[in-house]
């Protein structure tokens, strides 16, 4: 009785594997195996045998694999599409351009506050350590060491000492500028 059973449902399994996929004008999807294909169409399903004209039907695919490739690359489609519409959308609307306007303007600052800052340091470095050693070498006292009155090349001295950090002062004011843009580009892109 077992084998019986099995060998009937696996007729009836194969039946159902190989099955037809009929979709109908109304967009209904009927699956099930076509036993005749005329200007009548008759489909036996699970759920009994339907007889259907050949006007109400829209497409007849083989097989179910059939159905999914066309359904799924069209639905894929038709979602790229969309897709890459909302992304052009996106791109162009007015708080994007805020945002890119902000982000562009912040980038820009930090470069040029690092280079600033951080070149003066570096270029100034040497240069204020050599003047500094020198002044000590030739008037035995330290260029910072204001006591003993100024003379031109002390204030030469400080005067570019001086200019350097406020350049190093100005380069860290346009890195804060920075990341007040990059702020305000994240509430842009937040939604605020």
């Amino acid at each position: 009785m077992k084998k019986i059973f099995f060998l009937t449902s696996l007729i009836l399994l194969t039946g159902l594997i190989n099955a037809s996929v009929i979709v109908l004008n109304d967009n209904t999807i009927i699956k099930g195996k076509i036993t005749k294909y005329d200007e009548e169409i008759i489909i036996e399903t699970d759920a009994g045998v339907y007889n259907l004209k050949k006007e109400k039907v829209s497409k007849v695919y083989q097989n179910d694999e059939d159905y999914y490739k066309e359904t799924v690359s069209k639905n894929k489609t038709n979602l790229e599409v969309m897709e890459e519409e909302k992304k052009i959308k996106y791109e162009f609307s007015p708080e994007m351009i805020l945002y890119k306007k902000h982000v562009n303007i912040a980038i820009a600052s930090l470069i040029i506050g690092n280079i600033l800052f951080v070149g003066t340091l570096i270029a100034a470095a040497p240069v204020i350590g050599e003047i500094g050693f020198r002044y000590k070498e030739r008037y035995g006292t330290s260029i910072f060491y204001l006591n003993e009155g100024m003379n031109n090349e002390r204030i030469l001295y400080v005067s570019l000492i001086g200019g350097l950090f406020a350049i190093a002062v100005t380069g860290i004011s346009i890195d804060i500028a920075a990341i007040v843009n990059f702020s305000k580009a994240y509430k842009v892109k937040k939604g605020r």
